[in-house]
């Protein structure tokens, strides 16, 4: 047989009216019910020996209104678009959004990656960008004439990676 916990909360009622304390309370709730038990710490004992009479729950009011909105989505994503080396807590100044929130919106919806050191060619300078428009438009009038002979030309030696982003400290290596 099922016992509501409505129906708990009347059976603790009548026990404290029986002058029961609270492990009394719950040990004959436990010998009845076992594990459907309401819990040890439960706060009907407390609520009911300062002299609460119903059993069931108060009537609240809605839920808060979340945080969590495109306006927020909105500024985390700025500020990422800005400098994506922020620390969450970092992001939780800068935007006034609670941390848990700016986490949840990071990793839900914006899904950027943590990575040891970056190099970022999207996040280029225009004077970079146009020395490297400058280099491929040499190199395409170079082949159109010689073809492959041109590309045969090249040399190449063992390469070794440069990284644009060196960190300095430990914490930069989990930067977002």
């Amino acid at each position: 047989m099922e016992v509501t916990r409505v129906e708990q909360r009347a059976y603790i009622k009548i026990a404290i009216l029986r002058e029961r304390n609270a492990m009394e309370c719950h040990s004959e709730l436990v010998e009845a019910l076992g594990n459907n038990a309401l819990s040890y710490r439960t706060r009907w004992v407390g609520k009911f020996q300062q002299g609460r009479v119903s059993t069931s729950d108060e009537q609240r009011s809605d839920r808060p209104v979340s945080v969590r909105t495109d306006l927020a989505r909105t500024v985390i994503e700025q500020l990422m678009d800005e400098d994506r080396r922020w620390t969450l807590l970092e992001l939780e100044r800068a935007s006034g959004i609670e941390k848990r929130t700016v986490h949840r919106i990071l990793r839900n919806e914006l899904h950027p990656h943590k990575i040891l050191a970056r190099w970022v060619p999207h996040a280029l300078t225009e004077i970079q960008r146009w020395l490297r428009y400058a280099i491929c438009s040499d190199h395409f009038a170079r082949w159109q004439p010689d073809g492959d002979q041109f590309l045969s030309r090249i040399i190449t030696i063992d390469e070794f990676w440069a990284r644009a982003y060196e960190p300095e400290l430990k914490r930069q290596f989990a930067e977002w």
